[in-house]
């Protein structure tokens, strides 16, 4: 995100000349009251706008109420405040994915595969997908959208499943290797699709 922000900035610096756009970017350690604070600093900084991946998105009041007293828009990103809280004012925003549909679209690939190759997911041929899950990040909105969505969506379509194991690995790379790993060590075969 960093990184396309500022080939953003980059590129609308370069076409409007004179304007220079300066940004900080902030990492609260998973704290609301840093982010908070954090929240306070760049409006006594006199920032312009305020981008947010708020650590506790049912918290949002206040960082709604500081930014509104100060005049800042505050866009909400990967995290969806409450909607009330999103309501409150008429410059907040919140750009995201519909984790619907995206658990919609990942069910359809499953199951076209399933439905026109059914070898290459139902290893063991007892019609059923024994599946491990990976999530994102525990608790995360968008996580529990697409868990829940993407079973729904393959029993839709007529495919059972059963789940063998689940995990999270916090959207690290690392985490989920280990994870995977010790998954085949433990269940072998058993583990025929890992939903991710």
């Amino acid at each position: 995100i960093c990184d396309y922000l500022d080939q953003e900035i980059y590129e609308y610096e370069k076409q409007h000349p004179g304007i220079k756009i300066q940004r900080e970017i902030a990492d609260a350690g998973g704290s609301q009251q840093e982010q908070n604070a954090q929240i306070d600093r760049f409006v006594s900084l006199g920032y312009d706008l305020l981008l947010v991946n708020i650590v506790d998105r049912t918290n949002a009041t206040v960082i709604i109420d500081r930014a509104a007293e100060a005049d800042i828009p505050v866009v909400f990103f990967n995290r969806e405040p409450v909607r009330e809280d999103i309501l409150r004012w008429d410059k907040v925003y919140y750009e995201g994915s519909d984790a619907r549909q995206s658990a919609l679209l990942q069910s359809d690939i499953i199951a076209d595969t399933f439905e026109n190759a059914p070898e290459q997911i139902d290893r063991n041929g007892d019609g059923v997908i024994e599946f491990a899950m990976l999530e994102g990040e525990f608790n995360h909105q968008d996580t529990l959208i697409r868990s829940e969505w993407v079973l729904k969506g393959l029993k839709e379509r007529g495919i059972e499943t059963r789940k063998v194991v689940n995990a999270t690995a916090n959207w690290e790379r690392g985490q989920a290797d280990v994870l995977v790993k010790q998954w085949l060590e433990e269940y072998g075969e058993e583990i025929e699709l890992i939903i991710c």
